[in-house]
């Protein structure tokens, strides 16, 4: 960070919770150690971490949301001033990194009960107990509620006023129906030019992860239904097209520019456009639908270089989250989208629980700066 003047957070002690354990020696008693150095730790967002503990004088600390048990974690949560979860990547039980990307993987590990519970049971009702000025959750468990479950897309397609990626989320008897529904959904879903589909859970799996990629959506055979019901774990006789842990099942639709151009992301701290990224894709086969998006690397791009109307978007999700729960409860929010054939932004998701938010990249003083005053003010 620069030499002006970092907001001042000596008085935080800010906790981190992550999915795996990254304390020292976790324990009941102390199960908030601080790790020897937080810019190793193997987490998302770790760069803004450190900035908060190096330049704001925050007291930093790290410690998985599964441990200890719940009545040890609730005391354990009323003694920090703020609790912040852009460290939990793979909340959701799956795979951490680029294997979340949108290769043919099976998905059937998701499982988002744990997470949820731990929001529902006790982080929740901690901090309605205790209020914003005792115990700030980054974001407010309500927005992370919402964001759990990629069916928040629907809220955003009925106001009228953003564009989704073509999106449909099967909440019929998909296993009945089988074969005829797939192809059917596929080739709504793909449009005619007979675009590739992602099949996957709502819930989990990242913006463009999991599932199963349907190559030929005007073709589907057998074999798609077959790969599907494996790729995600499918039992229709227990749970059907649906399972608690899990969501429904969605299909969306995959934009070329996806693998020609890459993903475009604008990042809102505390409802205020940040600073606007593009995660290219790598390893893209000209030949094949499968490719991974690099969002370690992504760029830092101006805001003319957005689709048109990215903008636009991104102000009005910003202000419909802001008038849904509250002004301040979102403390941050990553809006990703890809470029239509018009160049027009349409949205393929919202990230309100682990995005990574390259907020150490660039103007870092003023990003960081940002993130730290949002505390300040959020604690009154």
């Amino acid at each position: 960070m620069p030499s002006a003047s970092p907001p001042d957070l000596s008085h935080i002690t800010l906790l981190f919770l992550t999915s795996a354990e990254h304390s020292i020696v976790p324990s009941i008693n102390d199960p908030y150690s601080t790790p020897v150095s937080i810019s190793a730790l193997p987490l998302p967002n770790i760069g803004l971490a450190a900035c908060l503990a190096q330049h704001c004088g925050a007291d930093v600390r790290f410690s998985s949301f599964r441990f200890p048990a719940a009545g040890s974690t609730r005391a354990s949560l009323a003694r920090m001033d703020a609790v912040c979860l852009l460290g939990s990547r793979g909340w959701d039980g799956g795979a951490v990194g680029a294997e979340q990307n949108v290769k043919n993987e099976r998905q059937g590990s998701v499982d988002g009960s744990a997470f949820a519970r731990f929001l529902d049971q006790t982080l929740g009702p901690l901090a309605e107990a205790l209020g914003s000025r005792k115990l700030m959750v980054l974001n407010s468990v309500e927005v992370l509620s919402w964001g759990l479950d990629r069916r928040h897309l629907l809220d955003l397609m009925d106001s009228g006023k953003v564009k989704v990626v073509k999106t449909r989320f099967l909440s019929e008897n998909f296993g009945v129906r089988g074969l005829d529904y797939l192809r059917q959904t596929a080739k709504d879903v793909s449009g005619e030019h007979g675009r590739a589909v992602r099949v996957r859970w709502s819930v989990g799996g990242g913006t463009w992860g999991g599932g199963y990629v349907i190559s030929d959506p005007i073709n589907i055979k057998r074999q798609d239904l077959e790969d599907v019901q494996r790729a995600l774990d499918l039992d229709f006789e227990r749970n059907g097209d649906q399972d608690a842990k899990k969501g429904i099942i969605m299909a969306q639709e995959i934009l070329q520019s996806m693998k020609s151009q890459g993903v475009f992301s604008l990042v809102y701290i505390g409802g205020q456009l940040s600073h606007a990224a593009l995660q290219r894709p790598k390893n893209a086969d000209s030949r094949s639908e499968y490719y991974e998006i690099d969002e370690e690397g992504a760029e830092n791009i101006e805001e003319r270089a957005l689709p048109q109307g990215a903008r636009k978007s991104g102000d009005f999700i910003a202000g419909y989250l802001d008038k849904r729960f509250g002004h301040g409860k979102v403390a941050y929010m990553r809006v990703d989208g890809v470029a239509e054939d018009d160049q027009s932004f349409a949205i393929i998701g919202v990230e309100v629980i682990d995005p990574e938010l390259w907020l150490t990249k660039g103007d870092a003083g003023e990003r960081v700066g940002m993130f730290a005053r949002h505390v300040v003010q959020g604690r009154g």
